[in-house]
């Protein structure tokens, strides 16, 4: 079956989404070392580093998401609508638990590129081509 260019784009956008979130995880990890120098208190210590792994973990669920929607898997198709959407209500809420004027450009990126992910992925011609998929069964084998 012929891929249209919506494909190409979800897969770009799971791409892009997955290198931003391993951006900023670095770029949290780097700007924390200093207040946990200086701190040196264990809650604090424990906040960042948490913060950190909450973004690693999804940068690796995007890569995830976008290996199984390159290979053209119904799962990869579930499992990149359900984590866009998580990844989109998580950073939009952390945003706004800030405040907008204390928002980082980069996680409102972040949060937008997964909207534009879960709206690409209903479209009728990526739900076309991974509904016809038929995955292995049991049975099958």
């Amino acid at each position: 079956m012929k891929r249209s260019n919506w494909i190409g784009t979800v897969g770009g956008i799971q791409l892009t989404n997955a290198f931003l979130l391993f951006t900023f995880s670095i770029y949290l990890a780097v700007a924390a070392y200093p207040v946990v120098a200086f701190f040196q208190e264990r809650n604090v210590m424990i906040a960042y580093i948490a913060n950190v792994a909450v973004f690693v973990v999804l940068g690796v669920l995007a890569l995830v998401c976008w290996w199984g929607l390159g290979k053209e898997e119904l799962w990869g198709w579930w499992l990149a609508l359900c984590a866009n959407a998580v990844i989109c209500v998580l950073l939009t809420l952390d945003s706004l638990s800030l405040g907008l004027r204390e928002t980082y450009f980069q996680p409102a990126t972040i949060a937008l590129l997964s909207t534009a992910g879960v709206v690409l992925l209903l479209t009728p011609a990526v739900r076309k081509l991974y509904s016809t998929r038929s995955s292995m069964q049991v049975v099958d084998l």
